[in-house]
């Protein structure tokens, strides 16, 4: 799956959404999870922070009966 989110200029987590998705409870988990991410060190240009729009690639394992 797929998780597309905006890491702003102070390094916060914005705008995350599924870009592609297994489940709608997977989906709602994951979503769960980088929403609740610490500050990301945010992107740079011209020696200055700026907002950057990251996707993130996210493998789940699940076992069998479990």
């Amino acid at each position: 799956m797929y998780v597309v989110f905006t890491v702003k200029a102070n390094g916060a987590i914005a705008d995350a959404s599924i870009k592609r998705g297994v489940h709608a409870d997977i989906d709602a988990e994951a979503l769960r999870v980088v929403k609740g991410m610490p500050n990301w060190k945010p992107a740079t240009s011209d020696g200055k922070a700026v907002d950057a729009q990251m996707t993130l690639p996210i493998a789940f394992k699940l076992e069998a009966g479990k």
